[in-house]
């Protein structure tokens, strides 16, 4: 993988995992707002697995913020 291209997604992992505690939302609640599963949270905060699209898309839904505000910035 590009050096560019994993850091992208650590930076990704890391704006979901803060977006996630900065709403005291455990991986859980986050799995039944966004429906993504708890494991997938948790490796992708983890940098363990590369989300797709719409797995994003889910999660932002599921956090209340505006998919972008997830990329802005990078």
């Amino acid at each position: 993988m590009a050096i560019d291209e994993e850091r992208f997604f650590n930076e990704l992992s890391r704006r979901i995992a803060k977006a996630r505690k900065s709403q005291s939302l455990s991986q859980e609640a986050l799995e039944a707002k966004s429906n993504v599963d708890r494991v997938a949270i948790a490796y992708i905060e983890q940098g363990h697995r590369k989300p797709t699209v719409t797995t994003v898309y889910r999660l932002s839904k599921g956090l209340g913020i505006k998919l972008e505000n997830l990329f802005k910035g990078y």
